[in-house]
């Protein structure tokens, strides 16, 4: 019995110190929680489809389009997550950060149950991307680059993205005039591109 009562209070003393710790792993959830005005930013550039044969998925795209909005909303949570501020010298750049100078730039991800077809930014792809304009013009892309280190922060800023199963591109078209600074289907000014 005297064992029995020795080893319950040496379990809630153990208990007890590990408790002590749990203010402190709230506290860091906390800090890099992302704020909901950025996944409504996210939500409303990001579109979504899947193909579905026989009850399997045979490819699932989701792509964000890299608009002056979003881009905002994306280096405002950056600068949270890495607490930049005007004491702070600013991180490295990564290449989602970097803003399109000229053109349109979707970021792609794409999940294919064989890995080895999920290779668009490959001149030898059996797949084929291209954007069409809302005057029916078809654009193919400039660049196709894969984006291969998949961090932490970049699946928690884009939850779809999942290093394990598919794989994250950044596209660059060359636009015509009539696509600087599309805004969402919907907005006050209406421009509708397709990525096909």
């Amino acid at each position: 019995m005297k064992r029995y009562i020795l080893y319950l209070v040496m379990s809630a003393m153990t208990m007890a110190a590990g408790c002590s710790y749990m203010d402190e792993y709230i506290s860091i959830a906390k800090r890099t929680a992302l704020s909901n005005s950025y996944y409504a930013v996210l939500n409303s550039w990001t579109r979504e489809k899947a193909v579905y044969s026989q009850f399997e998925t045979t490819i699932r795209i989701v792509a964000t389009l890299k608009s002056g909005e979003f881009m905002d909303a994306y280096l405002a949570e950056y600068n949270t997550a890495y607490m930049i501020d005007a004491t702070h010298p600013s991180l490295k750049q990564d290449i989602v950060m970097e803003r399109p100078t000229k053109g349109v730039q979707i970021l792609l991800y794409a999940y294919m149950p064989d890995k080895q077809t999920n290779n668009l930014s490959s001149p030898r792809s059996l797949w084929r991307l291209g954007l069409i304009t809302e005057s029916g013009e078809a654009l193919t892309p400039d660049e196709v680059q894969e984006i291969e280190e998949i961090t932490p922060l970049i699946e928690k800023l884009f939850p779809y993205v999942n290093k394990y199963y598919g794989k994250f591109y950044r596209i660059t078209f060359a636009s015509p005039a009539t696509l600087d600074n599309p805004a969402v289907e919907g907005g006050p000014e209406k421009r509708v591109i397709k990525l096909v």
